[in-house]
């Protein structure tokens, strides 16, 4: 009888100690996707990032010809312009574009906070009304917000060095 009680203490106990183990490697596991999850978002994140910055320059060169258009210089009708914008930046690319600036957002409002989200979107929002300027031939956002054109390339790189360093601090944090 002694016997059979200490017997159904031990099973008990090893039972409750392999549950208790297991909830670990449960809450162990869960904590690890999370963290892969986070570092795959802010991978793409990063990525996004880098394929839209090499829109930069086509962006650059067309403000500059939208400010031509403006001033009646070389370019005289808003139809001149769309030809010149449909050679340099073909739909399927300002289309691409626009498809990583979403992105960038999605992404940085979901798996980003404090300062990292502030520049990223601020990035972002740069981006999408230089590209909308330039699809459309005036944007009123860009208007508002950006009056002063793009930044010049070194301050560009600076942005970009910028948020590229807090993404992969991020990352190995």
């Amino acid at each position: 009888m002694c016997w059979d009680l200490l017997n159904e203490t031990f099973t008990s106990i090893g039972t409750v100690g392999a549950v208790v183990v297991g909830m670990y490697a449960i809450n162990r596991t869960n904590k690890n996707n999370k963290q892969q999850i986070l570092t795959n978002k802010l991978e793409e994140l990063l990525e996004s990032i880098k394929v839209s910055g090499k829109y930069f320059g086509i962006l650059k060169d067309l403000y500059n010809d939208i400010e031509n258009y403006r001033n009646q210089d070389t370019i005289k009708t808003l139809l001149e312009y769309y030809k010149i914008r449909d050679v340099k930046f073909p739909k399927e690319e300002r289309e691409k574009l626009f498809d990583k600036l979403s992105r960038i957002q999605i992404l940085a409002k979901c798996y980003t906070n404090s300062n990292l989200k502030k520049n990223i979107l601020e990035y972002e929002d740069m981006m999408y009304s230089f590209t909308d300027l330039v699809t459309m031939g005036g944007s009123i956002h860009q208007q508002i917000k950006w009056k002063n054109g793009l930044p010049t390339y070194e301050e560009f790189a600076v942005i970009l060095q910028k948020i590229e360093a807090q993404i992969i601090s991020e990352l190995l944090g």
